[in-house]
């Protein structure tokens, strides 16, 4: 382990070149340039779909934009930093080559979905969407698994602060990510059912459609983070307040007490914030009770 991996080195430089063209092309978007025909806001003003969030609430998207090259940065300062062993990104291997193949995929997803909603290919956009959602969320995934493996030799090296970098930076930089573009996608999958077809949906029908998705993989990813997931996932609370963030915008922005799907939002807000709840004190008590990695002893193997 005490050797470079030529192999993730290649693949962090090329995660890092895909996710500044990814930047570049939504910058590009938001200017009055000939490569697009209009703005994302603009198309989303155009298509109404009923659940659109507020307008405030894609300022998000400004985070999750400075969230990712935060994780970047740490990368590749682990290449510079050295335990015993060898420089820090290889000893032990957290953030594999699988995990930045999966990265690289989502900005080439995001590029494309930015191409396609700008020229109103719905169908095309909302397959972009989703497969960043798969993308970022095997990204994550995969960033898991080697931090509960190798976890223990590095409380014993005396790295919990890489440890606790890894849950920020990493596992909650993605989960944002990730909880944002699942609730795109199911906005984009309005656009799909709504103005694709020639017999159309109504847009109350699809809002309720993309509501009624988004409570089911709510709860479903509840159930699995805290009961099958918690070695892995105790830490990334992210995807939680996206979820609040995210309906709290609808909300205001179609709020009528009398349309049905102005109560189902209201509805899932309550039970988002919840979990969202139970979530946090789930963890608490968890990191309290049950510590990870706690029979192993610090013996700090870094260079200083």
């Amino acid at each position: 382990m005490g050797e470079q991996n030529k192999l993730v080195l290649a693949l962090m430089i090329v995660a890092a070149v895909m996710f500044a063209v990814t930047l570049a092309v939504y910058g590009v978007n938001a200017l009055d340039t000939p490569i697009f025909e209009r703005q994302v806001g603009a198309t989303s003003d155009m298509y109404p779909t009923g659940i659109s969030p507020s307008s405030w609430t894609f300022s998000i998207w400004s985070v999750i934009f400075l969230w990712q090259p935060l994780w970047l940065l740490y990368a590749f300062i682990n290449i510079c930093r050295r335990t015993g062993n060898g420089p820090v990104y290889a000893n032990p291997v957290l953030l594999t080559p699988a995990f930045y193949f999966w990265f690289i995929l989502s900005s080439v997803a995001m590029i494309a979905w930015v191409f396609f909603f700008d020229r109103l290919i719905f169908i095309g956009a909302f397959v972009s969407l989703f497969s960043i959602v798969f993308t970022v969320f095997a990204a994550m995934f995969t960033s898991y698994k080697p931090l509960a493996m190798y976890g223990g030799i590095l409380i014993k090296e005396g790295r919990r602060v890489d440890i606790w970098l890894h849950r920020i930076l990493v596992h909650n930089g993605l989960g944002i990510y990730f909880g944002w573009t699942s609730v795109a996608t199911l906005i984009n999958m309005v656009h799909v059912m709504v103005y694709v077809p020639e017999d159309p949906l109504e847009l109350e029908t699809a809002g309720t459609v993309a509501l009624g998705v988004l409570t089911g993989g709510t709860l479903l990813y509840f159930v699995t983070d805290i009961f099958f997931f918690d070695r892995y996932s105790r830490y990334t609370i992210m995807p939680y307040l996206v979820i609040c963030w995210a309906v709290s915008g609808s909300i205001d922005n179609h709020w009528n007490p009398e349309k049905t799907n102005s109560i189902f939002s209201a509805v899932i807000l309550g039970l988002a914030g919840a979990i969202a709840v139970v979530k946090i004190i789930v963890t608490l008590y968890r990191h309290c009770k049950y510590p990870m990695y706690r029979d192993y002893v610090v013996e700090s193997t870094i260079d200083k």
